[in-house]
């Protein structure tokens, strides 16, 4: 093995070189570290992002899937953890993992096997100092329950949409083309008894830190906004937790006024900053109240209307909302899923394991993943032997109509495009009676189905 001469080029920048030249990076940290990375190394992926996680070799973490390798790893050995940030090359990946200085780390790498740039007699066979032993972390039930009595709180705060107070929100649904009045009495009932209007409810977000150059690690109140707040129950129709929608003072979302307040706040001026930068900071206008331990929305819904034999599901409260005033028949329950991954994961109301329908009718949004999270479902309803069939918009009124609906297109969208009497003409009497049978549908395209 060839020793290093210290006359030419430094030893760490050798080192980097033939490690990033030959793609050697997680061949050293199959030497050096093993462990978790050992794991993280055999399922990497070079097409995706942190296929596999573990627990951050710095800090640990709460969940012990914090910690991932990045799609350039071998090339770059670059890692990444969601409260540190990125590792961002070979040096500092094995630092944080062995807590060696610079110096150091460069020997080690450099005597390496993979490398071997320099000889070495040590008998080194893993990090001097272990990393921080992942546990699950200890639940406090206390602030678990004061969560979810924040919730009932901001609830019972808000005004019904029956009331004067609530009449912003009938001005939001009007703006998207929807009329409240017209859902079937029956389901208006549960409507109005878990979707509410919030005139101040606080907007808590992480603000730019100039002096660290990223987010700030405590959140503070950059405004007190209406919202719209709408309970999710869980399969057994218990209350889980509120989803948020901010509005303006005119019952529009409240996305350019929140940008702005968050730039204000983070004293930034949004006019010399890219649009990506706003993309990836930009505060949301729909977001759910912080997650409580022992209330899970995994399979849960917006349950707009008790279960009937044929139900429909859709992501977001919109585009419900435009089928229940379009389609009023108290006959057909239709629920809001929120978005595409839970509605992936939703399970259907059952009763001692059995369920209490008999055919889902799922309205994805037309984008990939809305469509791939209503194929899992699909997937999912088939244990339960309940029929399922995915219809999405372009589907059904893509053709002619290209210019019109675009590629990444709602149920929403589309009522506002064809207007009152669109989906209840596609969606008659005639549909669902075949949908609870399990038939053949009679729609102008194809569909998914099982």
């Amino acid at each position: 093995m060839p020793y290093y001469n210290q006359n030419t080029t430094p030893l760490w920048r050798s080192v980097k070189e033939k490690c990033d030249n030959n793609n050697l990076w997680l061949n050293v940290f199959s030497e050096l570290i093993g462990g978790d990375m050992a794991q993280l190394i055999s399922n990497f992926d070079p097409s995706k992002h942190a296929r596999t996680k573990c627990a951050c070799p710095v800090h640990g973490g709460k969940t012990g899937k914090a910690y991932g390798l990045l799609k350039h790893s071998a090339q770059s050995g670059a890692s990444v953890c969601n409260s540190c940030g990125i590792f961002s090359n070979g040096f500092d990946t094995i630092m944080a993992w062995t807590n060696w200085e610079f110096k150091t780390a460069v020997k080690y790498i450099a005597a390496t096997k993979t490398v071997g740039l320099i000889q070495s007699n040590s008998t080194y066979l893993g990090p001097t100092t272990p990393k921080p032993e992942w546990k699950a972390p200890e639940i406090d039930w206390e602030a678990e329950k004061r969560k979810h009595e924040r919730n009932l709180k901001y609830f019972e705060e808000a005004y019904s949409l029956e009331s004067n107070q609530g009449q912003l929100a009938w001005h939001y649904f009007g703006n998207r083309g929807i009329d409240l009045s017209k859902i079937a009495p029956k389901n208006i009932k549960r409507f109005f008894g878990d979707v509410k209007l919030h005139t101040k409810m606080p907007y808590w977000a992480y603000v730019w830190d100039h002096d660290t150059g990223k987010l700030a690690e405590k959140p503070v109140m950059i405004a007190k906004l209406p919202a719209l707040l709408s309970w999710i129950r869980n399969p057994k129709g218990q209350k889980s937790n509120l989803h948020v929608t901010y509005l303006t003072e005119d019952g529009f979302k409240a996305t350019d006024f929140l940008w702005q307040q968050w730039c204000d706040v983070s004293d930034i001026d949004p006019d010399e900053i890219p649009a990506s930068f706003r993309k990836k900071f930009a505060p949301d206008t729909k977001k759910l109240r912080s997650s409580i331990e022992d209330k899970p929305i995994s399979g849960g819904a917006l349950q707009l209307g008790l279960p009937t034999e044929v139900m429909a599901v859709s992501e977001g409260l919109e585009n419900i909302a435009c089928f229940m005033s379009d389609f009023d028949n108290e006959e057909i329950a239709a629920w809001g899923l929120l978005n595409a991954t839970l509605m992936g994961k939703w399970v259907p109301p059952h009763y001692d394991n059995k369920p209490l329908t008999k055919a889902v009718l799922v309205l994805a949004d037309h984008d990939k993943a809305g469509i791939d999270n209503a194929i899992l479902l699909r997937d999912r309803l088939a244990t339960y032997h309940v029929h399922c069939y995915i219809v999405t918009p372009l589907m059904v009124f893509g053709e002619g109509n290209e210019d019109g609906v675009n590629a990444k297109t709602d149920w929403n969208d589309v009522y506002q495009q064809f207007g009152e009497g669109s989906l209840s003409t596609l969606f008659n009497e005639s549909f669902f009676a075949n949908l609870r049978e399990g038939y053949p549908l009679d729609i102008p395209l194809p569909v998914f189905g099982n």
